[in-house]
Parts: C-alpha cells; structure tokens; sequence
C-alpha cells in the first residue's frame, strides 16, 4: 500500500510503519497504532489512506477490504472490513489481497 506514495510522504509513511507499536487489536478487524512523536508526520488527509486492498478468499469471493487509517499525519491503524454476514476471524494472507 504504501509504495503507492512517493517523496517525504513515502519516507514519512514508511518511518512511521516501521516504529508503529500495536497498542490494541480486535482479531481480525482492527489494529490501532501508535508511532513515536519523534517519526516525521505525512501529508496525508485524515482517515484512510486512498490505496485499498480488496480482500479476496481463495475460492474468487469478495469478502471485505483492507484500510490504513491516518491521523494529524500518523499512522493510526488498520481495520478490515467484511461484506459477509460474519466478521473475519482472521487477518487476510498477501496472496488474499489485490490492490486498487
């Protein structure tokens, strides 16, 4: 996802996924992060980041998509979101994700 940004907001981006440390998380769903004051902020609008990755089971089925979410110019979380039924158990494997 993040390869979609270039310059100080690739840097920023990456420097920031690099020292995130997870402070909570929701199996399956949500990940929320911190990263420290010292790592250079981006200058991405809050909320989530405009690549997406669908996620796709094996068997073809669109099951939700995958978000990146930004806040005051740091990397807040991750959150999947389901179009089923059920929430997902699980977080999806690389090979489940295509980027739009």
């Amino acid at each position: 996802m993040l390869r979609e940004f270039s310059g100080n907001t690739a840097q920023a981006l990456e420097q920031q996924a690099r020292q995130a440390v997870v402070v909570r998380e929701v199996g399956g769903r949500m990940i929320d992060l911190e990263t420290t004051t010292g790592a250079q902020q981006c200058d991405c609008s809050d909320g989530p980041l405009p690549p997406r990755a669908a996620v796709i089971r094996q068997n073809g089925e669109l099951v939700g998509e995958l978000l990146v979410w930004v806040k005051y110019g740091r990397l807040v979380g991750i959150e999947q979101t389901w179009f089923t039924a059920e929430p997902p158990s699980r977080w999806p494997t690389a090979e489940e994700l295509v980027f739009q």
